[in-house]
């Protein structure tokens, strides 16, 4: 978890889209949602947002890094020590490049360590965006 500039986000790599949200059609909704155009569209967005992760996955750590000296403003960097989505060590690497940010690790949590660790970080992440 990233904050900064009032805004909260998981940084995952390269701009991940949300999960794309299953669509089904069933013999019980068949007769009381007859609009395919609208189904199929979203089939469609689904599908382009599923290939741009799988994009983003494969380009993940080919590419040049950003340069994150840019941040001005401040940023509080939070992860797990065993996250496999965002490992530590990735967040080691932004804290080393955003000047001046603050770098939180919690032991024997994963990718939900900012909610494993809840009573912690709320604290802190209150503390942190009221400056």
């Amino acid at each position: 978890m990233v904050l900064g500039n009032g805004v909260a986000g998981t940084v995952i790599g390269d701009r991940i889209g949300p999960f794309a949200e299953r669509t089904a059609v069933t013999e019980a909704t068949w007769p009381l949602k007859p609009a395919w155009s609208v189904r199929s569209r979203s089939v469609r967005q689904a599908l382009r947002r599923r290939r741009t992760q799988l994009k983003a996955i494969k380009n993940w750590g080919r590419s040049t890094p950003d340069d994150l000296s840019k941040i001005t403003h401040p940023t509080l960097i939070a992860n797990g020590d065993n996250d496999r989505m965002v490992p530590s060590v990735l967040s080691e690497d932004l804290h080393r490049r955003i000047k001046d940010s603050e770098l939180i690790i919690y032991p024997d949590s994963g990718h939900g360590g900012i909610f494993q660790y809840y009573e912690e970080f709320a604290p802190v992440a209150v503390e942190f965006l009221a400056r």
